[in-house]
């Protein structure tokens, strides 16, 4: 096996620890509604609103036409967890009983462990780790909806989920 790969299976590992330690991203009393939008470095979180990347002011942008953004408060938000493995570029996003693995500059990610093709691939931009939202919140079976007049992103969790 190669390196790569074995480092891969120890941050999923790593991640499933973290995820079992949680009580879940929805059980844990985690958002129902997340607001971003373009250009913004706040976000709403159930109607109070914080910063999306604490201390930085990064903001969504959209690349490819796909929206990025520094994830880690989105999903903390939700209830989940966020592992970053530096040396791999790799990043292991647990929400529920759902795991994503995605790999800067690498259009593969992975849900749980079947392989999805990304439209755009997780960038750095300014040191910050910028990654695609609706591939993140559908993979986590969340609702996604975007206002193109406010430009505007919409993640909840469904009602049957809450």
């Amino acid at each position: 096996m190669r390196k790569a790969s074995v480092k891969r299976m120890v941050a999923i590992l790593a991640a499933i620890t973290a995820l079992c330690l949680s009580f879940g991203a929805f059980a844990a009393g985690g958002a129902t509604e997340i607001k971003l939008q373009i250009g913004n470095p706040a976000m709403t979180v159930d109607g109070a609103q914080q910063e999306i990347d604490p201390g930085r002011g990064t903001a969504p942008i959209i690349q490819d036409g796909r929206t990025l953004l520094p994830i880690r408060a989105v999903i903390e938000a939700l209830g989940g967890g966020v592992i970053w493995d530096q040396e791999t570029q790799t990043v292991v996003l647990s929400c529920g009983n759902d795991i994503i693995t995605m790999v800067i500059n690498d259009t593969t990610a992975f849900i749980n462990e079947d392989a999805q093709t990304l439209d755009v691939a997780p960038v750095v931009i300014d040191g910050r780790t910028m990654l695609p939202i609706r591939f993140i919140a559908e993979g986590f079976k969340l609702d996604v909806d975007w206002d193109q007049e406010t430009k505007t992103v919409t993640v909840s969790v469904p009602a049957e989920a809450e």
